[in-house]
């Protein structure tokens, strides 16, 4: 059309006269208007423009008519002094050294990301996928929840249904007239990961439904409410504003979660560590973590179930024949229906996958194995097969000095078997109930130190790491080593000279620290990290000496809880010392106007996770027992839905009842007199309103007409 229209204004366009370099840099050419700016109005400005002689019309004037005398006389200045457009002549910023380097150490971090366990990565398309034509899960990026399948569908299809719409649009209302032009249009209610936001339904002051959404932009809507309906600012940030608590979970209701393994280059800082283990006289035990193992090797390239039972079998031996080693312990998981890690698995998609039935040693080991991995009742079904064919392969290829230890793999999760030369045999000083491997592994070394003076751990997980240190002092062995690591990063860690780095009160009360810092089953705190609050354990020995009792029950004191609480407090801020999660809020946001996030939850949200952090670490205490005997995490900081454990993350409502009704009117010329939304609701216009509450509003604040909170408060301060 415009070719041959309008044939000059096509061909100036192709000569790229729509367009303006102002510098040789490459990709740097910016529309007409944006040169201008960039040029002669720019050169042409006085500091404060037309301020000081705006009310004077002819000195406006002369402003104006001599601005491209301004600029030439601002452009020659340049020219004389030799400055330039740009400094970076020929290249473009986004290919300097610095900014390039940058960029890659960011594309390191999101592999890092998506290579560790935080993330799982979000560009492999595993090969059944392809080909069976499977839709790929749409996960998000963040906290790794997966869209239902409806959802994600509509969402995908989302640009086709709203060509749909248009051209049903067009045919039903301008080709064919049979809807009226002016007709409402039908939203076409396409949901993202926003559909899955935890909601939460209260009642107002006037007994009104208001259903409140985890939205970051509540907080400062709530806010700007509470100014104009008399609620005291400390008392508003006593409540989440949010559906959620922000600082300890997604606006889903999921856990906020932490990098873990960035504790520990904090523990190890001080102790030398070993690509290899070295030489020693004391015999010495290997305890495998199982399930990381598995995690790790994945299929190893096998193709049926008993090609990977001798690939395990090698792993086992070769580990048994390291210089020294005479016994190998192979521990798996638990995986009861009743979890506190159960709800995280079911919002993570990880029950999607079918069960795999394993009859034979024959049956093909399935191609998509992170999807067969986690689906709980396959770990439990591997873990079996593996347990029952190493007991019947193994003994025959074992010394009459070697062991090999199997436990928590059998049906019976108790069940510990010993293996040793052409023998098998039930381990009973090893039966035990604990779900995870993480305290069964610390439960085996004890039991091991018996006749191993030197014991190595092998697993990747931080959570063994802080075990071992805590425990260390109670296993009795002389050497106790922590194998983490793969390929050239596979170290050797000494757990013995940590233990005696710290001492003995940092070392018990590192469980404390962790758990309430964020672990699998516990949140971490936004914008917190291992690090801050690692370095403010260390410079408290009070905090050192109060933590070190913490989690000794299941069932938390109240000064355990005022002890957590304060710690908690101090990671936020040392400006001062606060015994109370609401006053260090309300400090933080009047001194730094911190996002919602960013400040620390209140107290009522913060006792409940204390409370799953204490029972957490309780578990942690109890490592050394073989039978824990803890009651059901339901009641603290947990609860049972449809027979799943849920956490509570607070029982209060989100928001004061006077602010919760979050009525904005739309009046522009009525001064709120007329069909104002907030008069009919008897609520005082505020900011958040159009006509923002200014002096041509007839609905403002009255003291003695709006009267929100508690009546008794009203009363004492009338009184004083």
């Amino acid at each position: 059309m415009l070719e041959s229209h309008h044939p000059e204004v096509y061909q100036e366009f192709m000569a790229g006269s729509h367009s303006v370099s102002r510098s040789k840099q490459p990709f740097a050419q910016v529309w007409p208007d944006m040169a201008l700016e960039q040029s002669i109005n720019l050169d042409s400005k006085l500091e404060g423009g037309i301020i000081g002689m705006s009310t004077n019309e002819n000195a406006v004037e002369k402003w104006f008519l001599t601005s491209h005398e301004r600029a030439v006389i601002t452009q020659e200045l340049k020219n004389m002094c030799g400055i330039q457009n740009c400094d970076r002549i020929g290249t473009h910023k986004e290919a300097s050294a610095t900014r390039v380097t940058r960029d890659e150490n960011d594309v390191q971090k999101l592999l890092a990301t998506f290579n560790g366990k935080l993330l799982s990565d979000p560009f492999h398309i595993p090969d059944d996928i392809i080909d069976n034509e499977e839709p790929l899960p749409l996960s998000n990026l963040a906290t790794g929840v997966v869209l239902p399948d409806a959802e994600a569908k509509r969402l995908l299809d989302a640009a086709e249904l709203g060509k749909q719409s248009m051209e049903g649009f067009v045919s039903s209302r301008v080709q064919s007239k049979e809807i009226n032009f002016w007709d409402p249009i039908h939203k076409l209610k396409i949901k993202s990961f926003s559909s899955v936001a935890k909601n939460v339904t209260i009642k107002s002051q006037k007994e009104k439904i208001v259903s409140v959404n985890a939205d970051r932009k509540l907080f400062g809507r709530l806010l700007v409410a509470a100014k104009n309906r008399d609620i005291n600012l400390k008392e508003v940030l006593s409540y989440e504003l949010c559906s959620v608590p922000i600082a300890l979970a997604h606006p889903d209701g999921s856990f906020r979660k932490t990098t873990k393994s960035t504790l520990m280059p904090l523990l190890e800082k001080d102790v030398n560590c070993s690509s290899s283990l070295p030489a020693s006289q004391f015999p010495s035990a290997c305890l495998i973590d199982a399930m990381s193992l598995i995690q790790m090797i994945k299929s190893a390239g096998c193709s049926t179930y008993k090609e990977l039972s001798k690939k395990y079998e090698e792993i086992v031996l070769t580990a048994l024949h390291r210089p020294g080693c005479t016994r190998v312990d192979l521990i798996f998981d638990q995986y009861p229906s009743v979890s506190v890690k159960a709800d995280e698995r079911r919002k993570r998609g990880e029950s999607s996958s079918l069960e795999v039935i394993i009859h034979s040693g024959s049956t093909r080991v399935p191609k998509q194995w992170a999807k067969y991995i986690s689906n709980p009742k396959n770990k439990e079904n591997l873990a079996d097969f593996l347990c029952e064919t190493l007991s019947e392969q193994l003994p025959q290829r074992l010394s009459s000095s070697e062991k090999v230890v199997l436990a928590g793999g059998f049906r019976d999760g108790s069940k510990t078997v010993s293996l040793t030369h052409s023998s098998v045999a039930v381990e009973h000083n090893l039966r035990s109930d604990h779900e995870e491997a993480d305290t069964r592994l610390l439960l085996h070394a004890k039991h091991a130190a018996n006749t191993h003076p030197r014991i190595v751990i092998q697993s990747p997980d931080t959570d063994v790491a802080v075990l071992s240190i805590a425990h260390f002092e109670d296993l009795s062995c002389q050497e106790l080593w922590f194998k983490t690591g793969v390929k050239d990063r596979q170290r050797y860690i000494p757990i013995h000279d940590i233990h005696l780095s710290f001492g003995r009160l940092v070392s018990k009360c590192l469980l404390s620290f962790h758990a309430l810092t964020g672990c699998d089953s516990t949140s971490a705190l936004s914008g917190i990290g291992k690090k801050k609050a690692w370095n403010v354990l260390l410079k408290n020995e009070q905090i050192q000496q109060d933590l070190s009792n913490f989690g000794k029950n299941p069932v938390i004191e109240e000064f355990e809880q005022k002890v957590a609480e304060s710690f908690i407090c101090s990671i936020y801020t040392s400006a001062q010392e606060f015994l109370n999660s609401n006053d260090a809020r309300y400090f933080l946001f009047c001194q730094r106007s911190l996002k919602s996030e960013e400040l620390p939850p209140t107290s009522e949200s913060l006792s409940h996770h204390i409370k799953r952090a204490n029972f957490q670490a309780c578990v942690w205490n109890r490592a050394l027992h073989p039978f824990q005997s803890m009651p059901s995490p339901a009641g603290n900081g947990w609860k049972l839905e449809d027979g799943k454990l849920v956490p509570v993350l607070m029982t209060r409502n989100p928001a004061p009842e006077g602010i919760v009704e979050l009525t904005t009117c739309r009046c522009t010329t009525s001064e709120c007199k007329r069909n104002c939304s907030c008069k009919r609701n008897d609520l005082a216009c505020t900011e958040a309103c159009l006509c923002m509450a200014d002096e041509g509003c007839s609905n403002l604040f009255n003291e003695e007409s709006y009267v929100y909170g508690d009546s008794s408060d009203s009363e004492t301060e009338g009184q004083n």
